[in-house]
């Protein structure tokens, strides 16, 4: 999911220079958080993937996943904060509700991707 993650984050950025240069900035940075999930996501796998992990016993992917779920949090607490400058509440509660459903379908997408291969496993080594 690293190529993903990477077209998402060049997706958003590209959107959000669209924005800027057309006057836009506030709606610039009202869809910040969407960057926060993705990037998280492809730096934890380019890092733990090749980084030895001898402190703890899980693999890698467990740490990913856990830096996923981390991503999604703050990205929350992210887009709490940012939506108290949208003026209306019928606006407010659109904006909510589509960026935190956003961020939460990529990061259960990300985290299934993710643990894949250890379930795979477990499931192989169970019918043994």
């Amino acid at each position: 999911m690293v190529t993903e993650c990477a077209a998402i984050l060049a997706v958003t950025l590209c959107m959000m220079v669209v924005m800027v240069r057309s006057g836009h900035s506030d709606y610039s940075v009202s869809i910040a958080p969407l960057l926060l999930v993705p990037a998280v996501h492809l730096v934890a796998a380019l890092v733990f993937a090749r980084v030895p992990l001898p402190l703890w016993s899980m693999p890698y992917q467990m740490v990913i996943a856990f830096a996923d779920i981390a991503a999604l949090a703050v990205a929350s607490l992210f887009l709490f904060a940012m939506a108290y400058k949208v003026k209306s509440t019928r606006n407010r509660r659109i904006y909510l509700v589509l960026l935190s459903g956003y961020n939460i379908i990529l990061t259960c997408a990300l985290i299934s991707q993710t643990l894949a291969p250890i379930l795979e496993s477990f499931v192989e080594n169970m019918e043994l």
